[in-house]
């Protein structure tokens, strides 16, 4: 994902291109993720009839996974781009932290670190929100 780096230059790493999934792809790999071939129909007919492009975004392995992992979730798919990674996010705090008040501070978190993005702040103060968030998961991650 990040070209010309330390490690694809590495003797002991083996770079690999993966070609983007297109919609056979994407159809195989969440049938082998849900293990249910109408369950799978129906997220295939979802993502064809997005408003949002989600063809175009589920390209990858990890997308699909990260989509079906938040429909499973939430049962609804996401009417907006930023929507769409909003509920990821969520579905990953929730899986990875074990409290609801630890869950809700993240949250907050990046929360605010959107809103001053949106509200027309600087990238720096949202960057210095979102090292707040790792911050926070350190120190949580510390004491646990």
């Amino acid at each position: 994902s990040r070209p010309y780096n330390a490690l694809q230059n590495s003797p002991y790493f083996l770079s690999l291109t993966l070609h983007p999934y297109d919609k056979n792809d994407q159809a195989g790999f969440i049938q082998k993720l849900t293990h249910d071939i109408e369950i799978s129909k129906q997220l295939v007919q979802k993502i064809e009839e997005s408003a949002i492009g989600l063809q175009d975004i589920l390209k990858t392995p990890l997308m699909l996974t990260l989509f079906v992992m938040t429909y499973q979730t939430k049962l609804q798919i996401a009417l907006s781009i930023s929507e769409f990674y909003r509920d990821i996010f969520d579905v990953l705090m929730n899986r990875f932290t074990g409290s609801s008040s630890i869950r809700n501070s993240y949250k907050q978190l990046a929360s605010n670190a959107r809103q001053k993005l949106a509200a027309g702040g600087s990238r720096k103060n949202a960057i210095n929100s979102l090292q707040q968030i790792i911050k926070t998961i350190r120190s949580n991650n510390r004491r646990n």
